[in-house]
Formats: C-alpha cells, sequence, structure tokens
C-alpha cells in the first residue's frame, strides 16, 4: 500500500509544481508593470496643492520621483501642464486631453509648452487678467521608465492679478533739483582754511598726547625707585649675614 501511494502522489506533485511556474510567469508582468506604476509619483508642486497665494504666479512648477521623459518637439503631448480658473467647470475632465479646454471655453493660463529638466517640469504662465479664487493645475507627463501618468491638482488665489506699478508721466517729467548759475557761480571755500585745521592740532587734541607721554615717563621712574629699593633692601640682609 506504501508504494502504492508514493506511486499515485509523485504525478499530483509534478503537476502542482508546473502549475505554479505557470502562474508566476503569467503574473511577472503585471508585477512589473504595478512595480513601475508604484514607484513614479508626483513629489513636489509650487504652488504647493491645496495652499493658497496672493495672486496667480508666473509659473508652475511639478517635481516627480525619477526622471521625465523630455518632448522630442514642443507641444508633442509627451508632458502636458494646463491650468484653469473656477470659471472653467468640471476641469478635473480633461485630464486626459488638456488641449479640449478650448472647446468648453475654459481658458488655459499656460503660456508656451513646459520645459523638462530630469525630475522636473515647469510650465510659463500668462497672469494677466487672471481673477482671485481657486485654480485647478491638470498634467500629464511620461516617466523614463516608459508609464505615462496624468493628474491634478488646486491652489487658490486671493487677489486678481494686477500689473506691477510703474512711475507716473508726472513723476517721470518732475526735473531733478539743479544749482542755479548764481549759486555755481559762488566761490567755494578755499582749502587754505580746511588744510591749516587740520595740520596744526588744537591744544585740546595734544593735550592727551603730552598726558600720555608724562605717564609714561613718571612710570619708568617710579620702577627705577622700585628696583633701586629692592636692591638695597638685598644688600642691606645680605651684609647682616656676613656680619654675623
Amino acid at each position: 500500500m506504501g508504494v502504492t501511494d508514493r506511486t499515485h502522489s509523485t504525478p499530483r506533485s509534478r503537476t502542482a509544481v508546473l502549475l505554479a511556474i505557470g502562474l508566476s510567469a503569467l503574473l511577472a508582468p503585471l508585477a512589473a508593470a504595478t512595480a513601475a506604476s508604484a514607484h513614479s509619483t508626483l513629489e513636489e508642486t509650487s504652488p504647493a496643492s491645496e495652499s493658497v497665494v496672493s495672486e496667480l504666479p508666473a509659473e508652475v512648477s511639478l517635481t516627480f520621483s525619477d526622471d521625465l521623459t523630455p518632448p522630442a518637439s514642443p507641444g508633442d503631448g509627451t508632458t502636458d501642464i494646463a491650468v484653469f480658473d473656477a470659471t472653467c467647470e468640471d476641469a478635473g475632465l480633461l485630464i486626459a486631453d488638456p488641449g479640449r479646454a478650448d472647446t468648453r471655453d475654459c481658458r488655459d493660463y499656460a503660456d508656451g509648452a513646459p520645459v523638462v529638466s530630469g525630475r522636473t517640469a515647469t510650465q510659463a504662465l500668462d497672469p494677466e487678467g487672471a481673477p482671485a479664487g481657486e485654480y485647478t493645475v491638470v498634467w500629464r507627463v511620461l516617466y523614463g521608465d516608459g508609464h505615462a501618468d496624468s493628474q491634478l491638482f488646486t491652489f487658490e488665489a486671493t487677489s486678481a492679478w494686477a500689473p506691477a506699478a510703474t512711475p507716473s508721466a508726472s513723476e517721470t517729467a518732475a526735473p531733478s533739483e539743479t544749482t542755479s548759475p548764481a549759486e555755481s557761480a559762488q566761490p567755494s571755500e578755499t582749502p587754505s582754511a580746511t588744510t591749516s585745521l587740520s595740520e596744526s592740532p588744537t591744544p585740546e587734541a595734544a593735550a592727551p598726547e603730552e598726558d600720555a607721554s608724562a605717564g609714561i615717563v613718571i612710570a619708568i621712574v617710579a620702577g627705577v625707585v622700585v628696583l633701586a629699593l629692592i636692591a638695597l633692601v638685598v644688600w642691606l640682609i645680605v651684609r647682616s649675614r656676613r656680619a654675623s
């Protein structure tokens, strides 16, 4: 009986091994694709997602975990970044094709094609006339490992775009203060007075130097006197010891 059981169990074991190998071969590509899509993600945006800024900035940038595939030519669709304001309804539906914004009366504030450098894609914006409110950034990129990704994020501008302040015509036309001919004709102070004042120090200015010199002389004399007294004391002590 024992031999018969082993005979029947061996084919079953081989069949199980073959099934396991077959399933592994089928699932390997799926696992590889899943791993590839998992390790390439959006890491940082500027402005940050759901942040609040003063007004629509001059550009938006997106930084990913892996290098991006640069476009072969500007606007080839490899990388697309579009920015819409709140008047564009259902902007999220434009993820697959941001170019459809023209058919939905949505203004895309993107100015030109995005620039890809390594892991970062930067899109210049045309903020002129941009209102306050929420903005939606719709993006699509192609990672270096070959798979594409598309998502969106939002941020809010508290103020409408305003042009930079420029000086008024009256300010630019106002003449600068100039010296009148009468003032320029007046003779300036002669340098001799200034030279004499700087070269000949006043008694008050010279007094500290004289005091310092006198103090040094007094200190030297006092030191000599002290040394003489010490020498005299030592001589008297030595003499008294010899006499005793």
